[in-house]
């Protein structure tokens, strides 16, 4: 069998996969229903209240940190410190509460403050010094995580106030908050992306870097842009999480850098092309969530979660790819 024959075969077979390419969502809609559909039928828990509460609950927040992410995917760039500030975040707040005995008011503000900073010092060593995204954001993930434990001394007695834990704990009718707060990122974000100039530009720079800067765009100020919001969306979905138990610790968000980045990628966020929407990043999210919720259910080792995360985003990618590059042209 000559190349022409089994580039033919190649091909023929690639075309059948293409409605796959054109009609993402529905494969994904379709696998997350099948999901469900199996949970439901093995676990009458799954209905139970709490644990559709606890669902949305998670679901907002691996879902906030996922926005975030995906606006540093589409800068041409990956943020890894996201489980740092993650924990920074929660634990900060109550060392700045009960030792300066600042309103929580003023103290989410300064832990926002301080998480939008450490994503813009990670945007900095990408833009100025010149780091790849992967050694810089491991780099600061390692520097926030010893702040972490450096002013708690791994104290995990470090409670919240009741007015704080409102953001994680309270409802609006009978939807929990942070959920709320979600819905609210979510529109903020798909207008962000799909209706201003910032997200034209982004969209520019993940398709080609070099064009971008070529046509006038300031590619570094808008990397400082997507890094310094990752941090904050990293941040706020860590005070969150630590208002919904009540107190914080330093290892919280242990994993959320890379359920974030599953989140995106599950979602068809494809990063050789840079195709995203935010209702793959939605549907990335609730993949992970009512993963971990199977697995919870199961009780099955978190171990065996981070494995099955691992292969379905190398598998994803893989066949994302095998795609694009067997496509025949037009």
């Amino acid at each position: 069998m000559n190349m022409d024959q089994n580039n033919a075969i190649v091909n023929n077979q690639i075309k059948h996969f293409k409605w796959v390419k054109k009609y993402p969502y529905i494969v994904i809609f379709s696998t997350l229903t099948l999901i469900y559909i199996l949970i439901s039928l093995l676990f009458d828990r799954f209905f139970i209240e709490s644990n559709l509460i606890a669902l949305l609950k998670s679901f907002s927040f691996i879902g906030i940190a996922a926005f975030g992410q995906c606006v540093v995917l589409l800068s041409r760039g990956i943020d890894l410190s996201v489980s740092a500030t993650y924990n920074f975040s929660g634990v900060f707040c109550a060392v700045i509460i009960q030792s300066l005995g600042l309103p929580a008011i003023i103290a989410v503000f300064i832990c926002l403050a301080a998480s939008v900073t450490f994503g813009l010092i990670s945007g900095m060593l990408v833009t100025k010094l010149k780091l790849s995204p992967f050694i810089a954001t491991i780099g600061m993930l390692s520097i926030i995580n010893g702040f972490s434990h450096l002013i708690t001394e791994n104290n995990p007695s470090l409670y919240l106030p009741i007015e704080l834990r409102l953001i994680g704990q309270g409802y609006i009718g009978p939807l929990p908050v942070s959920f709320v707060i979600y819905i609210c990122f979510a529109v903020i974000f798909a207008i962000l992306l799909h209706s201003t100039v910032m997200g034209i530009r982004l969209f520019a720079i993940r398709g080609n870097e070099w064009g971008a800067k070529v046509s006038g765009i300031n590619v570094n100020g808008i990397k400082l842009f997507a890094y310094a919001l990752s941090g904050f969306t990293a941040g706020l979905a860590g005070l969150m999480d630590a208002a919904r138990v009540g107190f914080a610790w330093p290892s919280t968000g242990v994993g959320y850098e890379l359920n974030s980045v599953a989140a995106a990628v599950i979602g068809i966020v494809s990063i050789s092309n840079g195709l995203t929407t935010i209702l793959g990043v939605i549907v990335g999210s609730l993949f992970i969530v009512m993963l971990q919720n199977s697995f919870m259910l199961l009780n099955i080792s978190g171990y065996w979660q981070q494995i099955v995360i691992g292969i379905t985003v190398l598998s994803i990618i893989a066949f994302s790819r095998g795609i694009k590059i067997n496509e025949p042209t037009e």
